[in-house]
């Protein structure tokens, strides 16, 4: 894990955890002798929001959004290990001054 970014893998963690518990209890009670009874659908209201939170983590940490965050900090460090660019001298102006015709 990477110090500076340490709260992207708590909250991926935590959104992970709580899809596995949610799903966990729904499935416990799918198949107990007493079947939950939920009249307002909060449940599965939480469990869809716990599914597309789960599916942003994912796209994040295996999608584009990663690439193109360790592309940056590849180019960042390339960049300081090139030598400082060299000085060009400026080409002299012409004998006379710059109203010299020839």
């Amino acid at each position: 894990m990477e110090g500076k970014f340490i709260h992207q893998y708590i909250l991926a963690y935590a959104v992970l955890i709580c899809y596995a518990a949610v799903t966990g209890i729904l499935l416990f009670f799918s198949f107990s002798s007493t079947p939950m009874q939920d009249q307002t659908g909060s449940v599965f209201m939480l469990l869809g929001g716990l599914s597309s939170a789960l599916g942003m983590v994912m796209m994040y940490f295996f999608g584009s959004t990663r690439g193109s965050g360790e592309k940056t900090d590849a180019m960042v460090k390339l960049a300081t290990q090139l030598p400082p660019p060299e000085a060009k001298e400026k080409p002299c102006p012409p004998e006379g001054g710059s109203d010299a015709k020839p």
